[in-house]
């Protein structure tokens, strides 16, 4: 695709990098990176507001489909969490399933 949705500039596939775009959000810069995910800092230029980007990391098995609905499913529960108790959880504001990877954008609460 050559649209602004996915633009991952001169990274890898797979890879994100500042000023990559995913979604509305724009990379700013890598966090941290665990055996589970790769976390991102990000902003909503639209709406300005800073954002974590986490991209699940997948193996390419057969397991990767059922990995991507436990998340899809947990993303949608923690957005009911944090609808009732917005001030403990970091809201879940989209999961972005594109050729790149799995990604949950959540709200950046803190540093």
């Amino acid at each position: 695709m050559a649209d602004a949705y996915y633009q991952s500039g001169s990274s890898p596939v797979g890879q994100l990098a500042n000023g990559d775009r995913l979604g509305a959000y724009v990379v700013s810069s890598l966090i941290d990176t665990s055996s589970f995910a790769t976390a991102y800092a990000g902003s909503d230029p639209i709406l300005n507001r800073q954002v974590l980007i986490e991209q699940i990391h997948l193996t390419g098995s057969s397991e990767d489909e059922q990995i991507r609905q436990r998340v899809k499913d947990t993303a949608g529960k923690v957005r009911q969490i944090t609808t009732a108790n917005a001030k403990t959880w970091a809201p879940v504001l989209e999961v972005i399933d594109e050729p790149r990877g799995l990604f949950i954008v959540t709200e950046r609460v803190g540093g």
